[in-house]
């Protein structure tokens, strides 16, 4: 089991599926189509994307994974990890195609368990919400200011005492990315400081300690991840947020309008379809593009879909039963992962004590 799961986390790695979403020409097209939109003109982005990676190996290995489920819990979970993955490959293989679209729903599912409704009138809310009033911004690498957000992330990582390096890079599709062992944030983006403190902590408590606490496990599936870990992983980061009281209304809009655009994009809309939505609902023409090109990234992955359906979920777990917190933060579990491995340990604790 061990073993196994050092292969699906190192697979995960080797994948690298956002990576591979993101265009080679990214920033030159967004800003190209970005004037076109402010003059009026509902241009769309030509892509470009490198070549994809030699995976054969990799699904020849996941497809074995998939078919080791014993009767452990473990090696359960491990397989429902691996089937994920598997359509991760795929999906790695098919960027810039249409295929991206019919494999994506597989991968980045609208949930059944009624949270698709709640999230639906949330972005509906929510986009319609007045932007926060205009205040200083700093560039996000701008280490001499100590209200960037490079700076208030390096410092919370210092105060924790976490094992992190923050890293700057132009070439990033979000404002920060969270890998075991690192941060790492787009350069070039300007943000005041409740909203650097907001992303800070949304890549520190909900993504980079539950890696590196996983790390400490006897267990590798808290290394490798669960079947609907990273949906939610993001859906705790949002109410790590709005625990923080950084849920504004400016951040709110924006969820709101990234879960009606990938709706769109499932529906079947392209970029100008998409654009022209969100400026309907009177979004920026800049910002509007962002949003289009994030949600179409790799031909339509629309992951947007999860993030707030995930937050409705796991905020009402933890409402129910706190203590799976506790769970969520010792690596990359779901929800349902949580709740199983729980009752797990509290079975075998009952067997080997009698209490």
């Amino acid at each position: 089991m061990r073993s196994l799961s050092r292969f699906l986390a190192d697979a995960e790695q080797r994948i690298g599926l956002l990576e591979r979403c993101r265009p080679t020409n990214a920033r030159a097209e967004i800003e190209r189509v970005s004037e076109e939109w402010e003059r009026g003109r509902e241009a769309s982005p030509a892509f470009v994307y490198g070549a994809p990676r030699d995976l054969a190996h990799v699904r020849r290995g996941l497809e074995s994974a998939a078919c080791a489920a014993t009767c452990a819990l473990e090696g359960e979970l491990l397989a429902g990890r691996a089937e994920e993955l598997l359509v991760e490959v795929e999906l790695a293989l098919s960027v810039g195609t249409a295929r991206v679209r019919d494999l994506a729903p597989a991968r980045f599912p609208l949930p059944r368990d009624g949270w698709a409704a709640a999230a639906l009138a949330d972005a509906e809310r929510f986009v319609a919400l007045a932007e926060d009033p205009p205040g200083r911004t700093v560039l996000a690498e701008d280490r001499s200011d100590p209200e960037s957000l490079v700076s208030i992330l390096s410092e919370l990582v210092g105060s924790r005492k976490l094992a992190l390096r923050v890293e700057t890079t132009p070439e990033l599709s979000s404002s920060a990315a969270t890998g075991t062992g690192f941060v790492r944030i787009r350069e070039g983006v300007r943000h005041g400081p409740a909203a650097a403190r907001r992303i800070a902590l949304h890549e520190v408590v909900a993504h980079a300690e539950p890696r590196l606490a996983a790390l400490r496990e006897p267990s590798g599936v808290f290394v490798a991840g669960t079947r609907g870990s990273s949906a939610d992983e993001e859906g705790r980061a949002i109410l790590v947020e709005e625990r923080a009281a950084l849920l504004d209304s400016s951040r709110k809009r924006e969820l709101g309008a990234r879960h009606l655009a990938a709706l769109a994009v499932r529906d079947g809309a392209e970029f100008v379809d998409v654009g022209r939505l969100l400026v309907e609902r009177g979004i920026p023409a800049r910002r509007a593009v962002a949003i289009a090109a994030r949600v179409l990234r790799g031909g339509g992955l629309a992951r947007e879909v999860v993030y707030l359906p995930a937050w409705h979920r796991v905020r009402a777990a933890l409402e129910e039963d706190p203590s799976l917190e506790a769970w969520l933060a010792r690596g990359r579990l779901s929800i349902d992962a949580a709740r199983a491995l729980r009752v797990a340990a509290a079975q075998e604790n009952v067997a080997t004590t009698g209490v």
